[in-house]
């Protein structure tokens, strides 16, 4: 039992296995983008940021249907140009694919904090105690998932126009890296972000941050009180 244990563990960690894994929640994904479902957990709010996403899938659509076309009218060979669509679509599917997951699998707000995904994976959970400021900031350093000089980045097409500070160092997943690879940390003290209703967002990221920090100051009144209670009621013997 245990050989197959180990067998089963070191599949698991093939490269091989990890594309296919990979693959599989793409589609997965797809079939989600198809129904317009949204995976949020239960009571959390969505905050999506799909701006600037469809430019380059649709591009890339268009330019697949004049391909297949000249295919069909240049290539005398049926078999070939069945073969040369099949991969065509597939390719196109797979783009459709990963791209849809940044509007499947959006960013959200629970009732302890800020979660940040690309992809449909989580690169970083931020405790309302952590946001000192949030602020709208517009920015077209870049439409990708990097992070550079302390600061994560999470653009679109349309770049950033959020700019969250953190009161101290967050380890989150690198975002630069493809599906199948295993995630490397690395340390932030802010996040540039693009959310398709920027107006709202600092308003509620700070107001939340606000409320935790004043639930956590009544909590620890409420419990310094108890142990003032607790030793006004002890025997002064004890």
């Amino acid at each position: 039992m245990s050989t197959l244990t180990s067998v089963l563990r070191f599949l698991s960690r093939h490269p091989a296995v990890r594309v296919g894994k990979a693959e599989a929640r793409l589609w997965r994904g797809f079939w989600y983008l198809i129904r317009g479902r949204l995976i949020v957990p239960d009571g959390a709010t969505p905050m999506p940021a799909t701006t600037g996403v469809w430019f380059l899938p649709g591009a890339i659509s268009v330019a697949t249907v004049i391909e297949i076309t000249a295919v069909e009218l240049l290539v005398p060979w049926k078999e070939l140009r069945i073969i040369l669509a099949i991969a065509s679509v597939y390719s196109l599917m797979i783009l459709w694919a990963m791209l849809g997951r940044q509007k499947t699998y959006p960013h959200y707000l629970d009732r302890d904090s800020l979660v940040l995904r690309r992809g449909g994976r989580v690169l970083a959970e931020l405790p309302w105690s952590m946001i000192r400021d949030c602020a709208r900031d517009r920015r077209y350093d870049t439409d990708q998932a990097t992070v550079d000089d302390g600061v994560l980045t999470l653009g679109t097409g349309e770049g950033t126009n959020i700019r969250i500070t953190l009161n101290a160092g967050l380890s989150v997943a690198d975002p630069d890296r493809w599906p199948w690879q295993r995630p490397q940390p690395v340390e932030i003290s802010e996040i540039r972000l693009w959310l398709d209703e920027p107006a709202e967002a600092p308003a509620a990221l700070t107001t939340s941050a606000q409320l935790h920090r004043v639930h956590d100051h009544h909590v620890a009144v409420r419990l310094a009180g108890n142990v003032r209670r607790h030793r006004a009621e002890q025997p002064s013997g004890q």
